[in-house]
């Protein structure tokens, strides 16, 4: 990853994020606040810098002492049964409603 930065010119993520150095510190600092570290939700700066001197983001967080599967986000599962009942309900409450308009309102809610 650094050498294509290098290649276009741009700073290594080192040079401009977090040094090497502060890496697990960091991680420990969240993971004592209570933050999330689920990947998506840690912070871009210090998940790039985990993943270039790691090689991945699990390595890193086992590299400050923690249970990566800890920190993964837990999907909840639906059954076909819930999933269809619910669609079957949403089309009778909204029959006129597009896939379009879904999308809309679902990104919307996401962002609040």
């Amino acid at each position: 990853m650094n050498a294509a930065r290098t290649a276009a010119g741009l700073a290594s993520i080192r040079e401009e994020g977090i040094p090497p150095s502060r890496i697990i510190p960091e991680i420990k600092k969240r993971h004592a606040k209570r933050l999330s570290l689920a990947y998506t939700h840690a912070p871009r700066l210090l998940v790039s810098a985990a993943v270039a001197r790691f090689g991945s983001w699990q390595s890193a967080l086992e590299a400050a002492g923690l249970e990566y599967a800890e920190h993964r986000l837990k999907v909840k599962r639906h059954s076909d049964e819930h999933l269809i009942g619910w669609l079957r309900a949403l089309a009778k409450a909204q029959p006129t409603l597009t896939l379009v308009e879904f999308m809309k309102t679902r990104c919307n809610a996401r962002e609040n």
